[in-house]
């Protein structure tokens, strides 16, 4: 902030406002991430299975592409073939990296 007060066409006015716009932006991409990476965003896993997977600490996308099939099942009841439907779902952002 002391950067850009000192420069000239800089008011203070214009400063709080900068300030404000990115705030506004970062928290708006924050809420995106968290949104994209949530539990609810899986189709496949019902209402109970999501509150089973919060309840063993797996709280978003990332936490779920860090297990293996055998410990989501231990987990939650899914087919074999659904859970690994599941964690290759949450492993997508690994692959397709922008």
């Amino acid at each position: 902030m002391d950067e850009f007060s000192s420069i000239d066409d800089f008011d203070e006015d214009l400063v709080n406002e900068l300030r404000k716009r990115a705030t506004e932006k970062i928290k708006a991409k924050k809420d995106k991430i968290e949104q994209e990476s949530s539990l609810s965003n899986f189709k496949i896993l019902s209402k109970a299975n999501i509150e089973k997977l919060t309840s063993n600490d797996i709280k978003n996308r990332e936490d779920l592409a860090y297990l293996s099939v055998d410990e989501l099942l231990e987990m939650i009841e899914l087919s074999q073939e659904d859970a690994g439907k599941v964690i290759m779902d949450a492993r997508e952002p690994w692959f397709n990296k922008d």
